[in-house]
């Protein structure tokens, strides 16, 4: 099994990490274009994680887990 780590983000926020070598990537953010390049790689599991200075927010999480789990339910193990 193969597992990797996505993190959530409420789009168009604004967060204090911004501006810092720790600034949230693209490739990073749990999307369903990222959860599809991922399997196609080879992941079987995504551990979706937040980090409070990236923006997450409860509804951050639950459209994430929707989006992906309605499209990729069958292939990927979401944690």
């Amino acid at each position: 099994m193969i597992g990797i780590n996505l993190e959530l983000v409420e789009e168009g926020l604004v967060t204090i990490q911004d501006n810092t070598p720790w600034a949230m990537s693209e490739g990073r953010k749990a999307t369903l274009a990222n959860a599809k390049a991922a399997y196609d790689m080879g992941v079987n599991m995504i551990l979706l994680t937040g980090n409070p200075g990236n923006g997450i927010s409860n509804k951050a999480i639950s459209d994430s887990l929707k989006t992906i789990g309605s499209q990729m339910r069958d292939n990927l193990i979401l944690a």
